[in-house]
């Protein structure tokens, strides 16, 4: 399935979902600013490091085209806090 993720609030796209933004490198998160329409390919619910998905509560997103970190490196999988996503589509 693919389609548009509409974010809610400013939000950041992370490799780690168990770690807060201001603990991670800045290759290691994207700040996504709310109204944003993230096109990705496929979102799945995974398990990280042992945590289900309803523990973290972070979606794993296939991003179509990558989305750049901070640092400008362009990457394509990400992990996005569920709460802050208004609508999939």
């Amino acid at each position: 399935m693919s389609g548009f993720l509409k974010i809610k609030q400013d939000t950041y796209f992370k490799q780690d979902p168990l770690q807060e933004a201001q603990y991670l490198g800045n290759g290691d998160k994207a700040e996504i600013a709310a109204g944003s329409n993230i096109s990705f390919s496929y979102i799945t619910f995974v398990k990280y490091l042992g945590k289900p998905f309803h523990e973290h509560m972070h979606l794993e997103v296939h991003c179509d085209p990558p989305i750049k970190s901070i640092s400008g490196d362009d990457i394509q999988t990400w992990f996005v806090y569920a709460d802050d996503i208004d609508e999939i589509r």
